[in-house]
């Protein structure tokens, strides 16, 4: 579910200020099918491991050259083509794991219910999985009181699941459903989150503007910046310094100050990195320091020209009410009400 970007950290920087990501395109569903019909297809009909191999590259190729060169040219970005080209060549190595390994389940399946696994309950087995793991997906994004509970009730029920899938048909039934559990948790993440959004926004339709999920690096920096510190490591953050909040603050601003979007916002506002990074502390202790929507709302409101041009402006006519800004952040990222 990434292109270029996730390889090689960011086509979407190299080609135009106006990100170049599938995410932007809320194609989600389309992959989807896509990976799955093709994993499933492959499985079935491929006539060798060689070949199988091959089709899930060609497959993932020709998918991610159609959402770069699409959205290459819909931003005027014509002259880039040759960059998506090749950009779709590497993305494709991941869609392309993807599709094998849903192929590879699904052989190794055939094989076991040619040997008398009944074919009706081991299919019903998977469909309860795959939908245990679209709800445990779809529960990060929602909102509630019993949100810990259901989250601990739906891991305890893909658990039995795994448990009733070894029991009833052997251990490759059970490594199966294990794989697939984990393929499709990858793709329905950025369905739910989308999903989430809609629910969030009532029948307001603000789910429109959703970003979706953050880029994979921009989201691996967030993982970093709003994990859970432990009392010995504050003492070690504290005492030793250069620890690993700080690094991922450095690592966040590089993301940044290579975006040619938060560079032109950077520079419109008159900002330098040291001020960038200022920002970031002045909306982490204004409460920005939380997750929404699958973002860590204080780097995300700086990485993307949007809500960074948002943050500056607010902050620069009057820093008072930065509680109204993080409030326009965290609605805007979890379900994509507009920023005003």
């Amino acid at each position: 579910m990434i292109l270029l970007g996730f390889m090689l950290g960011g086509f979407d920087h190299m080609a135009s200020p106006v990100p170049i990501r599938r995410a932007d395109q809320g194609l989600e569903w389309f992959v989807f099918l896509v990976i799955a019909a093709s994993g499933v297809t492959l499985g079935i009909y491929a006539p060798s491991w060689t070949k199988l191999s091959i089709g899930a590259f060609i497959v993932s190729v020709l998918l991610n050259a159609l959402l770069l060169i699409r959205v290459a040219i819909a931003t005027g970005n014509t002259r880039r083509l040759h960059l998506a080209l090749i950009g779709s060549v590497l993305a494709g190595a991941y869609d392309a794991i993807m599709i094998f390994v849903i192929a590879a389940a699904v052989r190794w399946a055939t094989h076991l219910l040619s040997r008398s696994i009944p074919l009706g309950y081991f299919l019903l087995l998977q469909g309860a999985t795959v939908a245990i793991v679209f709800m445990i997906s779809l529960n990060e994004f929602l909102k509630g009181a019993k949100k810990e509970q259901i989250d601990i009730v739906l891991v305890l029920v893909w658990v039995c699941l795994l448990v009733v899938a070894f029991v009833a048909f052997g251990w490759q039934a059970c490594i199966i459903t294990l794989l697939l559990s984990f393929v499709f948790g990858a793709h329905l993440r950025p369905i739910c989150v989308r999903l989430a959004a809609w629910f969030l926004s009532g029948d307001s339709g603000a789910f429109r503007r959703h970003v979706g999920l953050p880029p994979h690096r921009l989201g691996a920096i967030s993982r970093r910046l709003g994990k859970r510190l432990s009392p010995h490591q504050m003492a070690e953050e504290i005492l030793f310094g250069r620890g690993r909040l700080e690094k991922a603050e450095e690592a966040l601003l590089d993301y940044c100050q290579n975006d040619p979007g938060v560079q032109e916002v950077m520079a419109q506002f008159n900002v330098s990195r040291d001020k960038l990074k200022e920002v970031y502390h002045t909306l982490v202790g204004a409460g920005a320091g939380q997750w929404a929507g699958g973002h860590w709302v204080a780097a995300s409101a700086i990485a993307y020209p949007h809500t960074l041009r948002y943050v500056l402006s607010h902050l620069a006519n009057d820093p008072k009410i930065r509680l109204e800004i993080i409030y326009g952040l965290i609605t805007h990222f979890e379900h994509g009400a507009p920023l005003e």
